[in-house]
């Protein structure tokens, strides 16, 4: 997926530190297949689960307000 998608948000195309969200969560019987993951930077991720990190590994996303 990586080499597909290069090393960027799916969401909104930043280059920096890139996570894996499973669409349908493993939890609930989600796989990791390439049709149930997104690679989103830490903001979208958060965003997508509708949850407000306060701590971020990529500081440049601290203050970052949208696209």
């Amino acid at each position: 997926m990586v080499l597909k998608h290069g090393k960027r948000c799916m969401k909104c195309g930043y280059t920096g530190y890139i996570e894996m969200h499973h669409i349908i969560p493993v939890s609930e019987g989600g796989d990791h297949i390439e049709s149930n993951v997104l690679l989103l930077c830490e903001k979208c991720h958060m965003d997508e689960q509708g949850w407000e990190k306060k701590n971020y590994i990529d500081e440049s996303r601290k203050h970052w307000n949208g696209f």
